[in-house]
C-alpha cells in the first residue's frame, strides 16, 4: 500500500536532516566502513524525521531514500 505523500513543512524538514547529515549520507566511498556509516546515519536521520513529522506517519529508511 501506498504511504501519503509529503507535507511541505516534511520536505523542508527531510531537506535540513540531509544537509544535517550530508558529509555521511552523500558520501561517494564504498568500503565497508563508509557503507555502514551511511546505513547508521540514514537511521539516526530517519529516527529524527519521525520524531519531528507532523503527518503522524512513520516512514522507513528506504522511503525517505528514495525521495532524495
Amino acid at each position: 500500500m501506498r504511504s501519503v505523500n509529503l507535507t511541505e513543512y516534511d520536505k523542508i524538514l527531510l531537506v535540513e536532516l540531509v544537509l544535517k547529515y550530508q558529509s555521511v549520507v552523500e558520501n561517494k566511498r564504498t568500503d565497508a566502513v563508509s557503507t555502514g556509516g551511511k546505513e547508521e546515519g540514514w537511521h539516526q536521520l530517519t529516527e529524527e524525521f519521525n520524531s519531528a513529522s507532523t503527518a503522524g506517519i512513520r516512514r522507513k529508511c528506504q522511503q525517505l531514500k528514495n525521495v532524495c
